[in-house]
């Protein structure tokens, strides 16, 4: 963690679409007490029963619960050489959201198509269309 001892850097909040970026002055300081209280401080709504998280180099949501994954996440962004930016959604949204994604099937890949293998057309996100003439 030496390696974000006393830098000074730029945060970024979003919460229902508004963004708001703010200045740090020593990660090494932050909490996730301190964060929480950010966000209250910008958008004016307790985040109590809210999940903060972050989208790390593969693209992750990543939930920031604890002061060691905030260091985390501040250590991730600068490497990646980003601001860092703090998503603030509520749970339930959130897990409903995720949920959603991953039931959702794109209508492309419900299309059949062509098994080279065994020379037919086939789908295996269509139930009873497993093999198509």
């Amino acid at each position: 963690m030496a390696a974000i001892r006393d830098a000074t850097a730029a945060v970024k909040f979003s919460f229902n679409g508004v963004v708001r970026r703010i200045p740090i002055q020593a990660w090494s300081s932050e909490t996730i007490e301190s964060v929480r209280a950010h966000a209250i401080r910008l958008f004016g709504k307790t985040v109590e029963g809210y999940e903060l998280f972050y989208e790390d180099s593969d693209h992750d949501k990543v939930t920031v619960g604890s002061t060691e994954e905030l260091h985390e996440a501040f250590l991730c962004a600068k490497e990646q050489g980003k601001v860092l930016k703090i998503f603030v959604q509520d749970k339930e949204k959130a897990s409903s959201s995720d949920k959603l994604l991953n039931e959702v099937i794109p209508p492309q890949l419900k299309a059949p198509f062509f098994d080279p293998l065994n020379s037919k057309f086939s789908s295996p996100y269509v139930k009873g269309a497993s093999s198509v003439a």
